[in-house]
């Protein structure tokens, strides 16, 4: 006789809400350090080079959040979609 195996959805449903939890609160963070950056360099700065670092680092620190946002997307997605196919597979036991 085949072994069962007991998948606790539960616990992927709250790693992928988790997930989408912890990728809003990176974006958030995101979003206040870029607005301190700004407010540095538009009320602090007055050398020129520094101000161009700045804005360039700005710029980096800004590219991060599409990246975050597909990476915490792509995970709870990848657990929602798990769920489903555990609950498809299991639909038998109902």
């Amino acid at each position: 006789m085949a072994e069962s195996v007991i998948v606790y959805d539960k616990e992927y449903e709250a790693a992928a809400a988790a997930v989408i939890r912890y990728g809003a609160s990176l974006s958030q963070m995101i979003e206040r350090y870029l607005s301190s950056l700004q407010i540095i360099v538009t009320a602090g700065i007055c050398d020129h080079a520094l101000d161009e670092k700045l804005n360039a680092l700005a710029d980096q620190v800004a590219q991060l959040q599409n990246p975050i946002r597909d990476v915490v997307d792509a995970t709870a997605k990848l657990c929602t979609d798990y769920v489903q196919s555990i609950d498809e597979a299991d639909r038998f036991l109902a």
